[in-house]
């Protein structure tokens, strides 16, 4: 039996799928026929066309640094500063920063984008996330170690992956995972006993998730796992594509 193991916790769920029985959890469902081609760079998912995986993997703007913001209840009167390096600007909704447009200016986030994808812009303050200041709070399941920017939006310190390597075993117990599957093959890994309060819970996963892909690479096989973890193990973000209550949605994490 394969050695299973990674250096990121969230890849180190699936890859217990190498020594996890399959169990077959039939249902009657359109959702494999939609979700089989789900960020397959030439087709696509069958039941969307506007967006892909390279729309979500760098969810965070890692050039730019938000200043500060001055918001209006008429959008065209927000402002904000950008800076990256040297350059700095102020901006509204419409103009052009680094070779991204300006789409959106909120309370603490400015949206950007180009023909390669979107990104935010955040202002970073007192929750940006630090690996020492991480150690110093003994591995908090929250800032300094884990920032959630938006509902789907991560920075975690490398620290932080670290540690949970460590206490993978732990993490294992926490949560109970079962391959799944439809029409007599496996669409993803099913999430159970994540809690608010676990580390799990703290990476924005919820209990019932079920887990498909990460950064494209598809979760049901054991081969597939193993292939998506020689890939992974040196990524700095992560896009991780879960099906959750009848919806899909991706959970983006970028390691620092």
């Amino acid at each position: 039996m394969p050695r299973c193991g990674s250096p990121l916790t969230i890849v180190a769920l699936a890859l217990s799928l190498c020594a996890a029985p399959v169990e077959a959890t039939p249902k009657k469902s359109a959702d494999p026929i939609l979700e089989r081609n789900a960020f397959d760079s030439s087709t696509g998912p069958l039941d969307r066309t506007d967006q892909g995986y390279t729309r979500f993997a760098g969810s965070i703007c890692q050039d730019v640094d938000l200043r500060r913001v001055v918001l209006s209840e008429a959008p065209d009167w927000s402002f904000a500063e950008l800076a990256s390096g040297a350059t700095t600007a102020l901006v509204r909704v419409g103009s052009s920063f680094r070779g991204r447009r300006v789409v959106e200016i909120g309370g603490g986030r400015v949206w950007l984008e180009n023909g390669a994808g979107s990104c935010e812009a955040y202002l970073h303050g007192s929750k940006k996330v630090s690996s020492p200041a991480c150690v110093a709070s003994h591995f908090k399941l929250g800032p300094p170690c884990i920032v959630q920017r938006t509902e789907t939006s991560f920075e975690v310190a490398a620290t932080m992956v670290d540690h949970a390597l460590e206490v993978q075993a732990e993490l294992m117990r926490s949560a109970r995972i079962v391959p799944e599957q439809e029409n007599g093959r496996v669409v993803g890994i099913r999430l159970f006993g994540v809690k608010p309060g676990s580390l799990m819970g703290a990476l924005g996963f919820e209990n019932g998730d079920r887990l498909e892909r990460i950064n494209g690479y598809d979760m049901t096989s054991p081969d597939h796992a193993l292939e998506a973890y020689s890939r992974l193990r040196s990524a700095s973000d992560l896009a991780v594509q879960v099906t959750r209550r009848g919806q899909r949605m991706v959970l983006t994490y970028l390691i620092r």
